[in-house]
């Protein structure tokens, strides 16, 4: 099983941008991404972008914003490149990992 991080999001922002074009991970894939608050708090609004140029960003086809703590799954098509986005933050943390099993 291949296994993509983004960064551990604390903040308003967005994270660094993780490149999908590697074994495992291909632009056009659908692959399912876990969003979980690793420290079992958050309060705001995250969602996964993805991008062809890393410069014009939009949200990814199939990704749903999550708004607190938990574990959610959702089932997203990759480009070339992928980040998580957060908007009115209050609290906690917020990380995304997409995962693979093509080798």
């Amino acid at each position: 099983m291949k296994i993509k991080q983004t960064a551990i999001l604390t903040a308003v922002g967005a994270g660094a941008a993780i490149a999908t074009d590697e074994t495992g991970f291909l632009p056009g894939m659908e692959v399912p991404v876990v969003l979980a608050s690793p420290g079992g708090a958050f309060t705001g609004s995250a969602i996964l972008q993805t991008s062809e140029d890393n410069a014009t960003w939009a949200n990814a086809a199939g990704a749903v914003a999550v708004t607190s703590a938990g574990v959610a799954i959702q089932s997203i098509t990759l480009k070339q490149f992928m980040r998580l986005n957060v908007t009115a933050f209050t609290t906690g943390s917020i990380q995304a990992t997409a995962l693979s099993n093509v080798g």
